[in-house]
């Protein structure tokens, strides 16, 4: 598949699309900062296709554009064999990636709307955090998942499931070891699940390449800064 992805030089959302490529051995291209901002600054009239925020993708084989990641995620997950013939499975799929952005959401506090206050900070972790983990190890037992069973949804090859659980929790771990332990308690399936997924080699070269470039950048800027005092409080 010939395409490119716009995003900014950080994993957060852009994880879930570059790992669907990477495990798949697709090449694709990065657009720089620069070409993120001219087509981000165009009025819809004049985009490809009416967009917000990243990220974009551009399916150069066919010459069109997606925005909104679950979106992204859906249209590369049935290209490149991801989503599974089950229908239902195929709607947990979806669930998950659609979970996925409400929980990147919420770490930021609404996307960066304002910034961590600690109070908020320590009920979210105790309380939705919680709740969030605890769904995805219930919805991975639900169809199996073990310390000894392979995959999210059952079966015997990786589907979008594993790869956006990985997107989600793999990142968000790497980046913030902190919130390992919290993982390991709740959802402590999962926790192996990611550790199953990060030793493949493909997925095992991209996270180095990645760590190397942007170190344990999460989504950037104030938000995370934010995100990090509240983390340094926490081990106070």
């Amino acid at each position: 598949m010939n395409c490119k992805l716009y995003y900014w030089p950080a994993p957060f959302r852009g994880n879930f699309i570059r790992l669907l490529l990477e495990e798949a051995g697709e090449k694709y291209q990065e657009a720089s900062v620069e070409e993120i901002l001219e087509l981000y600054s165009k009025p819809v009239e004049v985009q490809p296709l009416p967009m917000m925020a990243p990220p974009y993708l551009h399916d150069l084989d066919h010459d069109v554009f997606l925005s909104q990641m679950p979106v992204i995620v859906m249209h590369l997950s049935r290209k490149l064999g991801f989503l599974p013939d089950d229908a239902f499975k195929s709607s947990v799929c979806l669930k998950l990636v659609l979970d996925s952005n409400d929980i990147l959401a919420e770490i930021t506090n609404l996307n960066g709307n304002t910034m961590w206050e600690y109070e908020k900070w320590k009920e979210f972790r105790q309380k939705r955090l919680k709740r969030w983990l605890e769904m995805f190890e219930e919805t991975g037992k639900g169809f199996g998942l073990s310390s000894k069973s392979e995959y999210m949804l059952g079966g015997d090859q990786i589907s979008m499931a594993d790869l956006v659980t990985e997107a989600l929790w793999g990142t968000m771990i790497r980046c913030f070891p902190d919130l390992a332990e919290d993982c390991r308690r709740h959802a402590p399936n999962v926790f192996q699940l990611i550790q199953r997924i990060e030793i493949r080699p493909k997925i095992k070269s991209f996270i180095e390449r990645q760590q190397q470039s942007y170190g344990s950048s999460y989504c950037g800027g104030q938000i995370e800064k934010s995100i990090r005092s509240m983390l340094e409080k926490d081990r106070q």
